[in-house]
């Protein structure tokens, strides 16, 4: 699309721009290290701020347009488009001017965490020092989070939420495409193998996949023998035809959430056009929560163990983010544990209308 310098789709490209020395794009890229998740980020919250701006047309005025796109700030994007708190921008910023003046080598994790809390330090004590000299017009200070995490504040401090150094790094490395996981010693694999073995020996032959349409003909299994059934032990046999023909297609990655066979087949067939997402935003699971746990469930299965799940939860997260039309859930651990509280209540709810309906 060709469009004018002066026009206000040009300004909207140029700041969302993440190539362009000193656009709003350029200054988040540098902290997370994705000119694509800049990009789409900037762009999001532009025209999140820019809605009450349109005319009948659907378009932003230039002068509006100019107005908004200089009143963004990188604090204000990554809050919005990935929910990190703008004391934690500012404190990773301190962090890596203090890293590009030092040029540590190959620093460990706790030196890592001395140079942000020097960096954090030095900063806030520059700012009070302003204060006390009359030069800020804004007498109430925020305080930036320690690389614990804890505030900086003199009289009782206290832990702030997803702040600290490990917040920042598991962001950073769910964007900058590093490996997800280490490869297994072989103390790992053999333990892992103890296990699997150990699990195929103690389980049930429905429960360890044994019963296909195969295992059913060989043991003169048919479903007319349903008919002869009642209660707990129809549904069981019922069960066992289901299993010899596994789910498929998108019911599968509904299962990845479910995590019961008997239950998903059950909301296959009353739904049977609905997405995934879709279906689990019906049950009740936030859709945001719902889209990125499909991407998460989706990189626990393609990865081989052992797996760092909260590295996996913030690849998923930093994945939807990126997409022309974000859906994400929150990052780091309070995301994680969210996640797993909605898919704990979604499981009760759907046992208890399970036996209830049995």
């Amino acid at each position: 699309m060709n469009v004018s310098p002066s026009s206000s789709e040009a300004v909207r490209e140029r700041t969302a721009d993440p190539t362009r020395k000193g656009s709003k794009a350029y200054a988040v890229n540098r902290l997370i290290c994705d000119p694509i998740l800049a990009e789409s980020a900037t762009l999001e919250v532009i025209d999140m701020e820019s809605r009450r701006h349109r005319d009948e047309r659907g378009r932003v005025p230039l002068e509006d347009m100019r107005v908004i796109c200089h009143r963004l700030s990188k604090e204000k994007i990554l809050y919005k488009a990935l929910g990190v708190p703008p004391v934690q921008v500012r404190a990773a910023t301190r962090y890596l001017h203090m890293l590009d003046r030092l040029r540590p080598q190959s620093p460990t994790f706790e030196e890592r965490c001395a140079i942000w809390d020097r960096a954090v330090t030095e900063y806030m004590d520059r700012q009070h020092a302003r204060l006390e000299a009359g030069e800020l017009h804004n007498p109430q200070l925020k305080n930036l989070p320690l690389s614990d995490g804890m505030s900086t504040a003199t009289h009782n401090p206290t832990r702030m939420r997803g702040c600290g150094l490990k917040a920042w790094e598991d962001l950073r490395e769910a964007r900058m495409g590093q490996a997800c996981v280490r490869q297994p010693s072989r103390e790992d694999a053999d333990r892992i193998g103890m296990w699997e073995e150990r699990k195929a020996r103690a389980a049930t032959p429905e429960q360890s996949g044994m019963v296909d349409a195969a295992w059913l003909a060989a043991h003169h299994v048919d479903a007319s023998m349903l008919d002869g059934l009642r209660g707990r032990r129809r549904e069981r046999a019922r069960a066992l035809f289901d299993r010899a023909e596994p789910l498929h297609g998108s019911a599968v990655r509904l299962d990845w959430v479910i995590g019961n066979e008997s239950l998903t087949r059950v909301l296959v067939r009353r739904w049977p056009n609905l997405r995934p997402d879709a279906l689990l935003t019906r049950l009740g699971m936030p859709n945001k929560v719902a889209r990125t746990a499909l991407v998460f469930e989706k990189l626990k299965r393609v990865t081989p163990p052992p797996v760092d799940e909260l590295l996996l939860w913030n690849r998923a997260v930093a994945h939807q983010a990126g997409l022309k039309y974000p859906r994400a859930a929150k990052w780091g651990r309070d995301g994680l544990a969210g996640y797993r509280h909605e898919q704990a209540k979604l499981r009760a709810r759907l046992v208890r209308a399970y036996m209830r309906n049995a």
